[in-house]
C-alpha cells in the first residue's frame, strides 16, 4: 500500500466539493448540495479504495510534457558519473558511499543490476565496440563488460578523464603537488603509457578533439592558470592560453575549431583552436561549472552556478538566451542532445531540466530525490540517464511517444505477454512493456471505462522481441483506464489508473 498521497487526494476531493460549491455560489446560496456532495463522496471513495489495492509506486513528479521516469535505484551515497552504452541497452555508473566507491552495470531498459565492482573511481567511459569499460579515480583500469574482471591497471590517478572517438587512447589530468598537474595518454589495448606533460596548477578539465589528433587542458591554482593544447600524438604543447581566473571547464567543438575557456569567476573565452587567439570573452557574475557544443557547432552552452543557463553564437558571441530557474543555486551539469535541438540541465534543486535549444523554452522538470549533479543523453536522444549526489540514485526518463526493443535478456521470448505498466497510479505519463515470440503486425491501443479508444501507442509490423512505450495522459481526465495489446491470433488487455 502507498498512503503518502492520501493528504493529497483528501485536500482535492474537498477542494473540488465543499469549497468549490461554497465558493461558486452567491452568499444567499452558500450551501452544500447534499446529493452533489455525496455522489462526489462515493467516487472519492471508490478512487481512494483503487488507489490503496492497487499496487502502487510514488507518482514521480513530471510536467504536461517531455519524459516518463522508466526505472530509478538507490545505490551508495554519491553518483560520480553516469553514462549509456553506444547502442543504448546498458548504464554504467560510478557510485561513492561513505567507505568505498564501486562500479555499476545496469541493463538500461529494466534497471536489472548486471554486474558491480568495487573501485576508487570518479569518472566511466564505454568502448566503442562495447567490449570494455574504462574507468578513472585513485587509478586508470579496463573492465570487462560482461562480468566486470580486470583487463589492465595504470597506477596513473584521474581527476578528470576523456576517452578519443576512436577508442584508442584515455587521456587524464591530475594535479602532481598543490601546485603543478601533469596530463598522461594512455593506450586502451594494454593501459601503457604514451606520453606525460606538465602543466602549472591543478588539472580541473581535459577533452580530446573530435578526430582525436588534440587535446585541450584546462586549470590551475591561485597563481598560475592555464589552458595548454597538446597534440595527442606525441604530448607537444601547441599553445598555452593564460587565463586570470581559475579554468573549471574547456571544450572542443564538433568541427574542430574552436574552444570554449569557462572559469571560477565571471570570464569565458571563445579560442581558436589552430593559434590559440581570442575570438571573443564575456564577464558574467558566475563560476562556470560545464560546457559544450552544438553537433553543428554553431552554439556553445555553459551551466554555471548562479542559477543561470548561457547559450551564445560561437562566431559573434552574441547572446542567443540565457535562463534561470529559481530556487537553483546551480546547474552542475549540462548537455545538447545528439541531435542538437533540446538542452538538458541537471540542477541543485534536484531537478532534471529540458529546455528548446531554439529559444529556451523549459519543455520539462523531473523532480529527483537530492541534486542532480550527472546527466548523459543516449546516442538516439530518446532516453536521459541521471545521477544524484547525497542520494545516490540513478534514474532512466524516457522521451514520451518513443518505443524501444529491450534485448535483455539476450535470449527472445517464446510465448507473447503484456506486462503491467509503470508506474500505476501515474501522471501524467506511464510505460507500457510487452514481448511477441515471433514477427507480427501489433496494435497497442487504450480505452476508457466506456471502450471508447483514447489513445493508439503501437500500429505496425515488429520482429520478436522485448519492447516498451511511453502513454502520455495529459489531456486526459482521472479514472480508470484499460490497455489492449494485440499481435497475431494474442490479445489481452489490462487496467491502469491516472490519478491528477
Amino acid at each position: 500500500m502507498n498512503f503518502k498521497k492520501l493528504p493529497d487526494l483528501i485536500g482535492e476531493f474537498l477542494r473540488h466539493t465543499v469549497i468549490q460549491n461554497i465558493l461558486s455560489r452567491p452568499y444567499s446560496a452558500n450551501k452544500f448540495s447534499y446529493k452533489g456532495g455525496l455522489m462526489k463522496l462515493k467516487i472519492f471513495i471508490s478512487f481512494l479504495f483503487l488507489y490503496i489495492v492497487f499496487p502502487a509506486a510514488d507518482i514521480p513528479a513530471q510536467s504536461s510534457e517531455g519524459y516518463t521516469l522508466i526505472w530509478n535505484a538507490d545505490h551508495g551515497y554519491h553518483m560520480f558519473d553516469v553514462c549509456f552504452s553506444p547502442d543504448g541497452k546498458k548504464i554504467l555508473a560510478i557510485e561513492g558511499t561513505v567507505s568505498a566507491n564501486s562500479v555499476k552495470l545496469f541493463d538500461a531498459l529494466s534497471g536489472q543490476l548486471i554486474w558491480s565492482k568495487n573501485a576508487a573511481a570518479e569518472f566511466g567511459r564505454f568502448s566503442p565496440d562495447m567490449s570494455k569499460v574504462y574507468i578513472g579515480g585513485a587509478s586508470t583500469l579496463a573492465l570487462n563488460i560482461s562480468d566486470g574482471s580486470q583487463i589492465w591497471i595504470n597506477n596513473q590517478p584521474a581527476d578528470c578523464l576523456d576517452l578519443n572517438n576512436q577508442g584508442t587512447h584515455i587521456v587524464v589530468g591530475k594535479e602532481t603537488d598543490r601546485v603543478n598537474g601533469k596530463v598522461v595518454m594512455i593506450r586502451t589495448s594494454d593501459g601503457s603509457k604514451v606520453w606525460e606533460g606538465t602543466t602549472k596548477g591543478p588539472v580541473n578539465s581535459i577533452k580530446f578533439s573530435y578526430d582525436g589528433s588534440k587535446v585541450i587542458s584546462g586549470g590551475g591554482d591561485l597563481s598560475d592558470r592555464e589552458a595548454i593544447l597538446w597534440s595527442s600524438i606525441n604530448g607537444t604543447k601547441i599553445w598555452t592560453h593564460l587565463s586570470g581566473p581559475i579554468i573549471y571547464t574547456v571544450n572542443f567543438s564538433p568541427d574542430g575549431n574552436s574552444i570554449i575557456v569557462g572559469t571560477d569567476w565571471q570570464v569565458i573565452t571563445m579560442l581558436n583552436a589552430a593559434s590559440g587567439s581570442v575570438g571573443w570573452t564575456h564577464t558574467l557574475i558566475e563560476r562556470f561549472l560545464d560546457s559544450g557544443f552544438t553537433p553543428d557547432s554553431k552554439k556553445v552552452f555553459l551551466s554555471s552556478n548562479n542559477s543561470y543557463i548561457r547559450v551564445f553564437d560561437v562566431t559573434t558571441g552574441a547572446l542567443q538566451w540565457d535562463k534561470v530557474i529559481n530556487g537553483s543555486n546551480s546547474h552542475n551539469v549540462i548537455r545538447s542532445s545528439p541531435d542538437g535541438t533540446r538542452l538538458a540541465t541537471g540542477s541543485s534543486d534536484k531537478y532534471l531540466n529540458v529546455f528548446d535549444m531554439a529559444d529556451g523554452t523549459t519543455l520539462f522538470r523531473g523532480l529527483h530525490n537530492s541534486q542532480v549533479n550527472r546527466l548523459n543523453y543516449s546516442y538516439d536522444g530518446t532516453r536521459i540517464v541521471t545521477g544524484t549526489f547525497y542520494g545516490g540514485k540513478v534514474s532512466v526518463w524516457q522521451k514520451d511517444g518513443t518505443v524501444h526493443v529491450n534485448e535483455f535478456p539476450s535470449t527472445l521470448p517464446d510465448t507473447y505477454q503484456l506486462f503491467q505498466n509503470y508506474p500505476n497510479p501515474f501522471n501524467p505519463a506511464t510505460v507500457i512493456s510487452y514481448q511477441i515470440p515471433s514477427y507480427a503486425f501489433v496494435r497497442l491501443r487504450v480505452y476508457d471505462i466506456l471502450g471508447n479508444e483514447v489513445a493508439a501507442l503501437v500500429d505496425k509490423e515488429q520482429h520478436a522481441g522485448f519492447y516498451s512505450v511511453t502513454f502520455n495522459a495529459k489531456n486526459l481526465t482521472s479514472g480508470i483506464y484499460f490497455y489492449r495489446l494485440e499481435a497475431g491470433s494474442f490479445s489481452e488487455a489490462k487496467k491502469l489508473i491516472l490519478v491528477k
